[in-house]
């Protein structure tokens, strides 16, 4: 279930979320969300390997590995994270969640 946002939590504003998103773009060095997205909606990306690696983490290293800003060794960090975090969310649900890009 989605967690729900309380009168206590700051909202982001819009435009606090665009500079988020400039962000991003700016650490993987594109200028757009779809250059960014660019190869990474094959079904085929959806799949962990054996060693807990996604095929979104492969595609992000071949595609902007030279030219990111943020470390192999971060994304590969994150992409555990991720990882791990859909694992537990799954072993409550009776079908699986399956990651997008």
């Amino acid at each position: 279930m989605a967690r729900r946002t309380t009168a206590n939590e700051p909202q982001l504003k819009f435009y606090q979320k665009l500079i988020l998103n400039r962000y991003i773009l700016a650490q993987f060095g594109v200028s757009t969300s779809k250059e960014l997205s660019l190869n990474m909606k094959k079904p085929s990306l959806e799949e962990i390997d054996d060693e807990g690696v996604t095929g979104f983490h492969k595609q992000l290293i071949a595609q902007f590995g030279g030219k990111c800003a943020i470390s192999e060794e971060s994304l590969a960090r994150y992409d555990l994270n991720i990882v791990s975090h859909m694992r537990k969310i799954n072993d409550n649900r009776d079908e699986p969640m399956v990651l997008k890009y």
